[in-house]
């Protein structure tokens, strides 16, 4: 059974529930004031989305398994990383400080999660096929607010088409998936 690495994520550290993000809403301000805690949210996003993003490529997938808990994040952020904490903590009215301890916290957890789920079979291969089935999950509570498409350099994290959710776009969603298998 697949988990949501979302969901997993914010009850392993005890943050509040991850609220869905209507993608038929343009407004960011409203998106916050709709999440119960915002910077918790955010933060697993941050990492979920980054993990996501980190392991579309083979080469990403076995940066991730040999690097030292959450320094996978500056990786996937890049030169992008500081900015991505700042707009993060503007976004949510947190400290910097905050933020990036709520990040690296998530980010912690998600990998032990997926460790946890390849259990014994932890491999590159692996990683990329068990993190393609995570965008669905991922998207649904992704604020387009945090612009985190832009800060991967990924249009697609922050089009609200692909988070609706519904008969059609969840078979949409499931033939996606199907071609983007190892991408």
């Amino acid at each position: 059974m697949s988990i949501n690495i979302a969901e997993e994520v914010q009850k392993r550290l005890s943050f509040p529930p991850l609220q869905k993000i209507d993608p038929n809403t343009e407004n960011t301000r409203q998106e916050t004031n709709d999440m119960v805690y915002p910077a918790t949210q955010a933060a697993v996003m941050v990492a979920v989305a980054g993990l996501y993003k980190l392991t579309r490529t083979t080469e990403g997938s076995v940066k991730l398994l040999s690097s030292g808990k959450h320094a996978w994040l500056k990786e996937v952020y890049a030169d992008q990383y500081p900015s991505t904490l700042m707009h993060v903590a503007k976004y949510t009215s947190g400290s910097l400080q905050e933020i990036e301890s709520l990040v690296e916290r998530a980010a912690d957890a998600a990998v032990l999660i997926l460790h946890e789920q390849l259990a014994g079979n932890v491999n590159a291969d692996g990683v990329m096929n068990f993190m393609s089935g995570q965008r669905d999950h991922i998207l649904v509570y992704l604020p387009a607010g945090l612009h985190l498409g832009e800060m991967l350099h990924d249009s697609t994290l922050d089009d609200n088409t692909n988070k609706m959710e519904g008969p059609v776009s969840s078979l949409m969603h499931k033939i996606e998936n199907i071609f983007s298998e190892g991408k």
